[in-house]
């Protein structure tokens, strides 16, 4: 990853708070996705490209609460593999209930939306893919003034999609930082975002339920956000998360989820592999149930 200066926002920065909420809404598709839907039958996962851990980025104010509402749908089919949009329970990616392709064409998920699979001329497409185990894909071409995130889910949602049945807590678990290795990102770069759950209960709007906003930045305290250019391993400390939308703090007791995002025009082909969590101390912690 290379060192980029400080830019004004992106555009993806000024949808922000309603994309990547839209995102955690259609987490409630996971009560028809069975454990072993949509899984790649290949064994093994890409090798690791390794690299430097390089940082930078632009400054971010944080995205803004206004813009349309999103386009949400409350019923989901069933995981099916013809489906690229989204993969639950992705092998090789421990405690992630579901990956998710997100759009501005779709304003929110890629599988909420008719036009997903059937893009227009000019539009940004976003197609979402397992190639092996442990290796997710994002792939596609953002649109002038578009934007397009690969989303990894890690709460569960209770099965009548009001709110959430059982929230991760990664500080219980001991987790203090995520690592992954990004081959090929776009040459502008992908930014890191997270979200943490709120509340348990959101019968009226699942929205209520999350909070996102908080940015990977180069250091604790930091301002500048890392931007990922160059394909290379990525720690992500959670003690670098710095919220940019409102007030909340990162708790780790309730990580809801994360999200690699872009906003450049142009087509992008990128991946995300060696998706690891680790405790204080560098050991890895494992996901039993996978």
């Amino acid at each position: 990853m290379t060192m980029n200066g400080p830019s004004t926002m992106k555009p993806y920065q000024m949808a922000k708070r309603v994309t990547t909420l839209s995102v955690l809404a259609s987490l409630s598709l996971l009560v028809a996705c069975s454990s072993e839907s949509n899984k790649a039958v290949t064994a093994g996962g890409a090798s690791g490209t390794g690299g430097a851990t390089g940082t930078g980025g632009a400054s971010n104010a944080g995205g803004v609460s206004g813009g349309p509402d999103a386009n949400l749908s409350t019923t989901f089919p069933a995981c099916p593999s013809s489906d690229p949009s989204y993969i639950c329970n992705p092998s090789g990616f421990p405690f992630v209930q579901l990956s998710l392709a997100v759009s501005d064409l779709c304003n929110g998920p890629v599988a909420s939306c008719a036009l997903g699979n059937s893009v227009p001329t000019g539009e940004t497409s976003a197609i979402l893919s397992q190639p092996v185990a442990g290796t997710l894909c994002l792939s596609g071409v953002v649109s002038p003034g578009g934007w397009a995130q690969l989303a990894l889910g890690f709460s569960e949602p209770k099965p009548d999609g009001t709110g959430i049945l059982r929230k991760f807590d990664a500080s219980a678990l001991g987790i203090s930082q995520v690592q992954f290795t990004i081959d090929t990102p776009p040459s502008s770069g992908l930014v890191v975002d997270a979200a943490i759950t709120i509340s348990d209960s959101c019968p009226s709007n699942p929205l209520d339920c999350f909070t996102n906003g908080f940015e990977l930045m180069t250091a604790p305290g930091s301002s500048v956000a890392v931007n990922i250019t160059t394909s290379g391993t990525v720690p992500a400390p959670f003690a670098n998360f710095k919220q940019t939308v409102n007030g909340h703090g990162f708790d780790t007791s309730a990580l809801d989820h994360m999200s690699l995002n872009l906003s450049s025009q142009g087509p992008f082909n990128f991946c995300i592999h060696d998706f690891k969590f680790h405790d204080a101390l560098g050991n890895e912690v494992r996901d039993t149930q996978q």
